[in-house]
């Protein structure tokens, strides 16, 4: 066994959870970022003024049913404050498959704490 191989291996162990965590963050990324330029364009198209506040869930439904900006601006807010609790779900679930249980403990629990914050956010 050379020195090479555990690294090659380890490598090979985190490449698809990478692949996974990278693939979440930028399809929340894009998600997001268009959601926000359908928003902003229809607020310029249709003269709105864009809110200083964002609605709740409940208010913000019916705004994007309606075709009002506000409401593609805030599914936009709240699709970037998921993504990161998307992303470590893919990273629990990678280091759960590969066996390493200590860190799919800790993405568990890194994703505990993202998970109140966005709740604790939400209920203002």
């Amino acid at each position: 066994m050379t020195a090479a191989e555990p690294a090659e291996r380890s490598d090979q162990h985190v490449a698809p959870i990478y692949r996974a965590a990278i693939t979440t963050m930028t399809w929340g990324f894009r998600s997001a970022a268009a959601l926000l330029m359908l928003g902003l364009l229809l607020a310029l198209v249709k003269g709105e003024s864009l809110e200083r506040r964002v609605d709740s869930l409940e208010d913000s439904v019916p705004a994007i049913l309606d075709g009002k900006a506000a409401g593609f601006i805030d599914l936009a807010i709240l699709t970037i404050m998921v993504t990161p609790l998307f992303t470590v779900t893919a990273v629990a679930l990678g280091f759960h498959r590969a066996g390493d249980r200590r860190y799919a403990v800790c993405s568990l629990l890194v994703l505990g704490i993202l998970g109140i914050s966005v709740v604790l956010s939400l209920i203002r």
